[in-house]
């Protein structure tokens, strides 16, 4: 999952960003929420994922960057800002 998002990125030079604490996803919702260009792609992995499953990462594109956010290591208060 992950070296295919990074190959994606390399291809398409945008930076990736390990998003991994609630304090950098609320700044990176504020900038996203900012941006020129609101366009955002969203792609959500985990076990079962849906009603009874679990989210683990949860990843953004748009034309700043890749940003992936690691829900195993933030805990799932940090898709807050998000939803």
């Amino acid at each position: 999952m992950l070296p295919s998002a990074l190959r994606r990125a390399a291809a398409a030079r945008r930076p990736i960003h390990w998003i991994s604490t609630v304090d950098q996803c609320n700044r990176l919702v504020e900038r996203l929420l900012s941006s020129e260009r609101p366009a955002l792609a969203v792609d959500c992995e985990g076990p079962r994922l849906g009603r009874f499953g679990r989210l683990s990462l949860m990843q953004l594109a748009s034309d700043d960057g890749i940003f992936l956010i690691d829900v195993e290591t933030g805990g799932p208060n940090i898709v807050q800002s998000v939803s």
